[in-house]
């Protein structure tokens, strides 16, 4: 996927990512309980908490799969129908 001379770059920079993700997890859950602890019973806000990172994974989740293209060439679908994609034999 990358050339030998920048995948240490590559790999350095999606691991950074993926510790500062880590961290700010750290930070913003607590923040998110006390937030909804004000409201509940701390014994139902801890539970209340996971819908806050499950609600923006879903939303995440959902803006790729309408808004990201599909290769690095264009979309799959228009792709195929301008004939520049082969159809897949499974063989």
């Amino acid at each position: 996927m990358f050339t030998p001379a920048i995948v240490g770059v590559a790999n350095a920079t999606s691991a950074g990512w993926g510790n500062l993700g880590g961290g700010v997890t750290q930070l913003l859950m607590p923040l998110v309980f006390t937030a909804i602890k004000s409201g509940i019973e701390p014994f139902q806000a801890w539970r209340w908490a996971f819908f806050v990172p499950a609600g923006a994974m879903v939303l995440v989740g959902s803006g790729v799969l309408l808004l990201a293209q599909d290769l690095p060439d264009g979309q799959y679908a228009e792709l195929r129908k301008a004939g520049l994609m082969q159809k897949a034999s499974g063989m």
